[in-house]
């Protein structure tokens, strides 16, 4: 977790084994220093093999996790507002835009269960680490 602009940045993690393997890099880190000891280029380095190797398509890119993020929140709560502010967006049309591209995205994708079934296997391929 971190604060940016005052803001309190958290996500769950449910995951048994992810939660495990968070505890012992939090135990392992110092204050300040980064919880995933590679360069942002080795990051997506690693994350285009991973990709490539479940057959994920080329255009989820490590930023699509603020996307999916930003969906779901405004899914579970259903206010732009809130979404904006702990995205920390300035405009909430901004926002809206974002969130309703990814909304029309999900609904016009028809390859959805292929797609849930590739991150199994991505998540068995991160879990070997």
């Amino acid at each position: 977790m971190g604060q940016r602009l005052g803001i309190h940045q958290e996500t769950t993690v449910s995951d048994e084994w992810l939660v495990r393997c968070l505890q012992r890099v939090h135990a392992a880190t110092r204050p300040g220093c980064c919880l995933v000891g590679v360069t942002p280029y080795r990051f997506r380095a690693l994350w285009a093999a991973c990709r490539a190797e479940t057959g994920i398509l080329r255009k989820y890119t490590p930023y699509s996790f603020r996307c999916g993020g930003a969906t779901a929140m405004f899914q579970w709560c259903g206010h732009f507002h809130k979404v904006a502010d702990k995205g920390r967006w300035n405009s909430i049309p901004a926002c809206r835009l974002y969130i309703t591209t990814a909304l029309a995205e999900v609904a016009g994708d028809d390859e959805e269960s292929q797609r849930a079934a590739q991150l199994k296997i991505f998540a068995g391929h991160l879990h070997s680490l």
